[in-house]
């Protein structure tokens, strides 16, 4: 990726950050955030100079998933809620689904489970609408997590073995061995985290799932379809 930014520097900006996107994603996956912070820093002022409306808040949703694994949530939420604003100007089906997982990550981590798992279940509805496999994977994956923290093993299973059967089709072997461990630890029930509270099913929720869907006609018999199958 550092050869290809050398050869692509000062002739072309929309590739110069896309390249700079992937080297952030490798530089987190080897643990470097803050190289991979700096990064992302990068590509997003390089595609507002040149106008890519996409590139920014690609940009921006990569932004905020990172600080949000860094425990920064506060920050996470504002580059999300930016993110969100541009993605008025300019529909995305696959950065819609990016928001949704993180949103729901965010919710998780403030213990509102209902609104999480509405969240994370969108975006699994949006990937496989989509085709977008290896997302799909992740999204079955906090799924499983979300669940998992809930006590719902049952569920937890089932999303864990979704996404790990994603990923062992894809060869994703990192994805496929935190799979494998989040499923062994079901064994455990209790891995000493503190249940999330589940509170009553809340239809408003399941309106503005469904209102969100509106954008495509496939999504939206997609989501009507799970949601029946979810709740019913």
């Amino acid at each position: 990726m550092r050869r290809s930014l050398d050869l692509i520097e000062g002739t072309d900006k929309w590739l110069e950050s896309n390249a700079l996107r992937a080297l952030a994603g490798i530089d987190r996956s080897a643990g470097r955030s803050e190289a991979a912070l700096k990064t992302l820093r990068q590509a997003l002022k390089l595609s507002t100079s040149i106008g890519d409306l996409h590139g920014v808040t690609l940009a921006q949703v990569r932004l905020a998933d990172l600080r949000f694994s860094q425990g920064g949530y506060d920050q996470a939420r504002e580059y999300l809620e930016l993110a969100q604003e541009r993605l008025k100007e300019e529909k995305s089906l696959s950065i819609s689904g990016l928001i949704q997982r993180l949103t729901g990550k965010l919710e998780a981590a403030n213990g509102r489970l209902p609104e999480a798992k509405q969240h994370i279940a969108q975006s699994v509805s949006i990937f496989a609408t989509a085709e977008m496999t290896y997302e799909l994977g992740l999204s079955h994956y906090e799924m499983g997590l979300l669940m998992k923290g809930a006590r719902d093993l049952k569920g937890a299973e089932s999303s864990l073995m979704q996404a790990q059967a994603i990923f062992e089709s894809l060869g994703a072997e990192p994805d496929n061995e935190l799979c494998s461990k989040a499923i062994a630890g079901l064994a455990d029930g209790d891995d000493g985290s503190q249940a999330v509270r589940v509170s009553p099913l809340n239809d408003v929720l399941l309106m503005q799932r469904l209102i969100e869907a509106s954008a495509s006609r496939e999504l939206l018999v997609r989501e009507l379809a799970a949601v029946i199958s979810e709740n019913f």
